[in-house]
């Protein structure tokens, strides 16, 4: 009789935990700003970036990608993002995909350029870097070496 109240008692204790660690998770989750304005930019590809992936400069989210859209007549990749109204983008600013470290993924950095105009909402980040595949870098190696 003891051990079943036991069990029932060390049961509840887990699900309190389990229920307490999902609360924390959630309201410490980060969300997109509220007070935000809208940028476009062009890729050849954009492989590994998907809507909520995190746009980053300096290493700081400063916003995150609402779209992924075709040009089908440049058949080039359109995304769109979301920026913290409280950071204003030079106009001469550069973007390109990153990769957070060899496991992780991906996520669209900002390199912040040095003209004093700014970036307006529905403006477009002309200079744009695609992200360097793996796969791409060691079949070059391999065929390099296979060359000699």
């Amino acid at each position: 009789m003891t051990r079943g109240i036991f069990e029932t008692l060390l049961g509840a204790i887990v699900l309190l935990v389990a229920l307490s660690f999902a609360g924390y998770v959630y309201s410490a989750r980060e969300t997109a700003p509220n007070d935000s304005y809208a940028l476009s930019l062009r890729f050849n590809n954009v492989q590994g970036l998907k809507p909520a992936t995190e746009v980053r400069l300096g290493g700081v989210k400063i916003g995150e990608i609402k779209a992924l859209d075709l040009d089908t007549v440049s058949l080039q990749a359109v995304v769109t993002i979301a920026v913290d109204a409280t950071v204003q983008l030079p106009v001469d600013s550069r973007a390109e995909v990153a990769t957070a470290g060899l496991l992780g993924g991906n996520f669209l950095n900002i390199l912040p350029g040095t003209s004093t105009e700014r970036l307006v909402a529905g403006a477009e980040i002309t200079r744009t870097k695609d992200p360097v595949s793996l796969e791409d870098l060691l079949g070059q190696a391999i065929f390099a070496l296979t060359e000699e």
